[in-house]
């Protein structure tokens, strides 16, 4: 039976549910711990070196610094075969994506024409010379 003023229909709000799940607590703050410090802030200059290593072998930023954090030692020149690896794993990238990455483009396939709007002088006002 339905309490008074309760119309026995579905509850409004979902049940509560903590951020460690619907299981046991076990370890998650240990892990929430952990997991915080794999992110902590790194020196602009070792930021830099980062950048410019990940950049000659291919990478990106985020991609020389997850397997810096997953294996615990810097990727260079003699680890083809695992920047390969890393490189084969990067999500193909869709139309939209694209698109948004090098712009619009030209439309419908033709280049800009000689004298049109981009390249023609500013148009001046003509009017009948003024002056008093």
């Amino acid at each position: 039976m339905a309490e008074t003023g309760h119309n026995g229909g579905p509850p409004l709000e979902d049940e509560h549910v903590p951020e460690w799940g619907t299981g046991g607590i076990g370890n998650f703050f240990a892990w929430k711990v952990a997991h915080k410090a794999t992110r902590t802030e790194v020196p602009w200059e070792i930021m830099l070196w980062r950048q410019r290593r990940a950049e000659a072998l291919g990478l990106t930023y985020e991609e020389y610094s997850r397997e810096l954090r997953e294996r615990g030692r810097h990727v260079g020149p003699a680890d083809a075969a695992r920047v390969a690896a890393i490189k084969q794993a990067r999500p193909v990238p869709t139309l939209i994506e694209t698109r948004s990455r090098i712009g619009p483009g030209p439309v419908r396939g033709r280049a800009p024409q000689p004298g049109g709007p981009a390249t023609r002088a500013p148009a001046t006002s003509r009017g009948s010379g003024g002056g008093g």
